[in-house]
């Protein structure tokens, strides 16, 4: 089963979360948005500066958690399904390819060790590219495909967003998962939660979001109970007369199950 990782590279995604040893944390944003391109390695150094070597404040930003969250994905993948293909793309206001479709999941982690951030988010652009690499590279194929979408949820969901992806008629066998780095207690997150679950909702898909604060246990946590449901095996027994033998399918047999996105029409209409 193909996988297009999502990665959201947009200026929020330097935001820092931090839990002092209570549950408190502060979020923070870069001092400019004017710039087009953002050094996250940079922005990360002056962190550490700031908050001191002694400091009992622990704080991550929300890509570094989208890395460790990609990391526990890849982990994860290679027990339950080394086999298959995973491709990186990396989307803010446009998007770009960081790594086709691969097996070598130590290509894709010495990637985007090198990812910097750029613009504002924007999903339209994100699922378009999920479409155009998948098609490109498996094009006819009946196979089922997964989409990942790993951001902060700082995403500006307007009806214009559920109209365009109407019009996407994305295949039926395509999965989506929204990961968010961001806590239900975070306030960019708390804002956007009801209507990106509408959202993946629409187009049959799931989304996850850390309870509190994020760190990177609760997202790692997440995205392997995500990978252990998306990709599990099917074991049974195959059995010809006299002869029977044990047998291993993935991806596992399903009922035909017919998608649709027509209950959008609704949603837009009650949208303010």
């Amino acid at each position: 089963m193909p996988t297009v990782l999502l990665l959201d590279v947009s200026l929020s995604m330097a935001r820092v979360s931090s839990s002092v040893s209570g549950n408190t944390h502060t979020n923070t944003t870069p001092t400019s948005t004017s710039d087009l391109h953002f050094d996250q390695h940079e922005h990360e150094a002056e962190q550490k500066k700031q908050n001191g070597s002694g400091s009992k404040e622990s704080s991550v930003t929300k890509l570094s958690l989208a890395v460790q969250s990609v990391y526990r994905f890849l982990d994860e993948l290679g027990h339950q399904a080394k086999l298959e293909h995973v491709a990186l793309v990396i989307f803010s206001s446009l998007w770009e390819v960081a790594v086709p479709f691969t097996r070598d999941y130590d290509t894709i982690k010495e990637t985007i060790l090198d990812i910097v951030l750029y613009d504002k988010t924007c999903l339209t652009a994100a699922f378009g590219a999920a479409h155009d690499v998948i098609q490109e590279m498996w094009s006819g194929a009946s196979m089922p495909c997964q989409v990942v979408v790993i951001t902060d949820g700082l995403v500006d969901v307007t009806p214009e967003l559920f109209s365009k992806l109407e019009d996407s008629a994305f295949p039926s066998n395509y999965n989506f998962h929204m990961h968010c780095v961001s806590g239900m207690s975070e306030f960019c997150c708390h804002q956007n939660i009801d209507k990106l679950t509408k959202l993946m909702e629409s187009i049959g898909g799931t989304i996850s979001v850390p309870d509190g604060v994020a760190s990177v246990n609760a997202v790692e946590k997440l995205m392997e109970k995500y990978v252990h449901n998306a990709y599990k095996i099917y074991s049974g027994s195959l059995h010809c007369g006299s002869l029977s033998s044990t047998v291993q399918l993935y991806p596992p047999p399903t009922s035909a199950v017919k998608k649709t996105i027509s209950r959008m029409k609704n949603y837009n209409s009650h949208m303010i």
